[in-house]
């Protein structure tokens, strides 16, 4: 296995659509040469995260010949028109830029994330294997990780996040007027300026705070359905509601972890034992330190979306050690094969299974 630094470096999907779309315009423009054409298959068969960008440029570019079509039609339209010759170029002009605007915004989907002011408002989703970063108007900024769903939802009197789904590492900027609160479900997360991690997963939320203090808030039901004074400085602005409030029920300082029930429960609290370990995934890798294959292949299988069939039982228990670049699917099963003894067999598009690989040489 070769050290972290060997690991090629994540690549977002911000870089990856753009590299798709050069890829796609130069086929329109002319025919690949042989060097080109093998250049491409190396380049698509490196990652799937590639091949989705790839089909995502393909159709865009195929709307875009559409939208160019209906252009042309509004120009002809606007041609034949008889208004005065002032009218008509003034038709003409706001014809094309009509057509313009919608073509650049379109082709911007592709090889843009949303800055800072369309992120004060927003909602950002990631799909299986994507990662992607969201610089805050306040300059604060998220890692999204894989298959996550969160909004932001700033205003005057609080900066407000809502995750929905998913993991996001929180950098947050200063600001004593304003609290950051990450609302998971029935917890929240309160910070002023700090770093944390918060997990949304099913019934649990998992929180690591990497530098500064957090404050665990959780929703709790109110008993008359009335709200008292502080209650109302609990609650989150424009997020009120009559049955529940939240509450104060933890703090956490750097080096600390938790993972809190919904609902209510016990928090169970522990001590952050790798930093660096816990923050591995920000930068596009997974580590392993001897945990057994049947972890290992969850981890895979969330960043990738493959589903792992382990035949032989006594294998997941077997450990594993190394680095890999977050959905490398292939980089595992080639170290499975080549250093702990596995068969990888790939059945279908999403499924792979594994087995004791035979002694006969």
């Amino acid at each position: 296995m070769g050290e972290k630094d060997d690991i090629l470096k994540f690549e977002t999907r911000e870089v990856l659509d753009r590299e798709a779309a050069g890829w796609v315009a130069r086929q329109d423009a002319r025919a690949l040469t042989a060097a080109e054409q093998t250049e491409l298959d190396a380049w698509l068969a490196a990652s799937t995260n590639r091949r989705a960008s790839y089909e995502r440029a393909k159709g865009l570019w195929g709307d875009l010949d559409d939208l160019a079509a209906l252009c042309a039609e509004e120009l002809e339209a606007s041609a034949a028109a008889t208004p005065p010759p002032t009218a008509r170029v003034g038709a003409k002009v706001v014809a094309v830029a009509a057509c313009l605007m919608v073509m650049v915004g379109l082709f911007a989907g592709i090889v843009t994330q949303p800055g800072p002011e369309d992120a004060q408002l927003a909602r950002h989703v990631t799909a299986i294997g994507e990662q992607r970063t969201i610089a805050l108007s306040d300059g604060s900024s998220i890692i999204l990780n894989t298959n996550s769903d969160l909004e932001v939802l700033f205003d005057d009197k609080v900066r407000l996040i809502k995750l929905h789904r998913g993991e996001a590492y929180f950098e947050v900027a200063k600001d004593p007027n304003r609290r950051f609160r990450v609302d998971a479900g029935d917890n929240a997360v309160v910070a002023v300026g700090t770093a944390f991690i918060v997990h949304r997963k099913i019934g649990t939320v998992d929180v690591a705070v990497t530098h500064g203090i957090v404050e665990l808030q959780q929703a709790l039901l109110r008993p008359d359905g009335h709200e008292t004074e502080d209650d109302q400085k609990d609650t989150n602005p424009g997020d009120r509601q009559e049955d529940r409030y939240w509450t104060s029920v933890a703090a956490m300082v750097v080096g600390q972890s938790a993972s809190i029930p919904d609902g209510g429960g016990e928090i169970i609290r522990d001590k952050i034992g790798d930093m660096e370990r816990v923050l591995d995934w920000t930068d596009g890798s997974l580590v392993f330190q001897g945990e057994p294959l049947s972890e290992v292949v969850k981890s895979i299988s969330r960043y990738s979306g493959y589903r792992f069939e382990i035949e032989d039982k006594d294998l997941n228990s077997l450990r594993v050690g190394g680095v890999f670049k977050v959905g490398d699917v292939t980089g595992l099963v080639e170290a499975l094969e080549a250093s702990f003894g596995v068969d990888a067999e790939y059945i279908g598009e999403a499924e792979i299974k594994l087995s004791r690989a035979s002694r006969e040489s």
